[in-house]
């Protein structure tokens, strides 16, 4: 079995060995995913990093739509298009339903239930760093009071969630009740408590209102739900956690909070309940 340390290692030196080398280069020909890992392999190169480069230089690029009309991820590959650049899209007609898809958030009563299994995990994990390893946690809040466009190393510009976010706020320092991470797990339990609560019947209502009541009932500021997304990856970053597929139930809640607080016209909030196979199913979307 091979040791998650030396994982690690093997990543940070294939991404150090691109960007010795790698960041100049020019390739041509047809690359498939298998292509440029036998390649990067070969290089000792990175080749998430090389692909991500490529598309600076590549004259045609094939990809899904999520890559041209979803704010998370566009920035990846269409951002630095240049003004001349053709896009064609292949079945059109299914591009308003992707753009609605795109912005949309939905999960169900059990998400909420794990969700506040990983908050108590957090809140242990910040427990021990506190306790045996606190320069992690001071250096982290150190980086966020220079605002997001300005951490260095807890989160980069390029990150996914920063998409999400209009460029005023991004050059905001990080509200100062959620720079200290415990303030800001305490924050996610407050705001999942409030989601659990709102599954109590059928009902929609606009992100204005749901923005409102958060802060009625929990004290939470429509501003501070706005980071919550990149906040989130700047924990995960900060706090050193490898698996982050242990806490996507978390991760969603957080870009929810982010996206009902960001937009509002256009958007609905839906609470449902559903039944399968004798089984009530309670989920909230955020809907385009």
């Amino acid at each position: 079995m091979i040791h998650q340390d030396y994982v690690n290692l093997m990543k940070i030196n294939f991404q150090k060995g691109f960007l010795s080398d790698g960041t100049s280069s020019i390739l041509s020909g047809v690359f498939s995913l298998n292509d440029l890992k036998n390649f990067g392999k070969e290089k000792g190169w990175c080749p998430y990093f090389l692909a991500r480069h490529l598309v600076s230089v590549a004259n045609i690029i094939l990809c899904s739509y999520q890559y041209i009309i979803d704010p998370r991820i566009a920035a990846l590959v269409s951002s630095n298009f240049p003004e001349n650049t053709i896009i064609v899209f292949d079945e059109a007609h299914n591009i308003d339903s992707a753009c609605i898809e795109a912005l949309s958030v939905s999960f169900d009563h059990e998400t909420l239930i794990a969700a506040e299994g990983q908050v108590e995990k957090l809140k242990n994990k910040i427990a021990r760093l506190k306790k045996n390893e606190r320069e992690i946690l001071n250096r982290e809040y150190e980086s966020l009071i220079q605002g997001l466009a300005h951490e260095t190393g807890i989160v980069s510009p390029a990150d996914t969630s920063f998409q999400l976010l209009p460029p005023e706020i991004i050059e905001e320092a990080v509200p100062g009740n959620i720079r200290r991470a415990e303030h800001f797990v305490e924050l996610l339990r407050r705001f999942t408590d409030h989601l659990k609560d709102k599954l109590d019947c059928e009902r929609s209502e606009n992100p204005i209102k749901f923005c409102l009541d958060v802060e009625e009932t929990q004290a939470i500021q429509q501003r501070h739900l706005k980071f919550c997304s990149a906040r989130f990856n700047a924990l995960m970053r900060g706090l050193q956690i490898e698996q982050l597929a242990s806490f996507t139930a978390l991760s969603l809640i957080a870009e929810f909070a982010t996206v009902v607080s960001t937009y509002s016209k256009g958007f609905v909030v839906i609470y449902e309940f559903i039944k399968i196979a004798n089984r009530e199913k309670k989920n909230i979307k955020l809907c385009c």
